[in-house]
């Protein structure tokens, strides 16, 4: 099989999109996964909202410790 796009042989498949692509499609690697061009900056992108998430839930979280620290310490 060969990649539409460059007409080379194909490597893989984007493990986000199923697209067939070729070495120079490859926009990012995970070990034996391979992803697009567009699917990895997608994924970026996505990580990087997750992790932003990840980070206010953890700040939302500890506010709420000490909150309910001071509550109980009270008595």
């Amino acid at each position: 099989m060969y990649c539409a796009e460059h007409g080379r042989a194909v490597v893989g498949s984007c493990q986000w999109c199923g697209k067939r692509i070729c070495k120079l499609d490859i926009g990012k690697s995970l070990g034996k996964k391979v992803f697009c061009r567009q699917c990895s900056s997608d994924l970026g992108s996505y990580i990087q909202k997750r992790q932003m998430q990840q980070i206010r839930e953890e700040k939302e979280s500890q506010a709420r410790k000490k909150q309910y620290s001071r509550i109980f310490d009270s008595y």
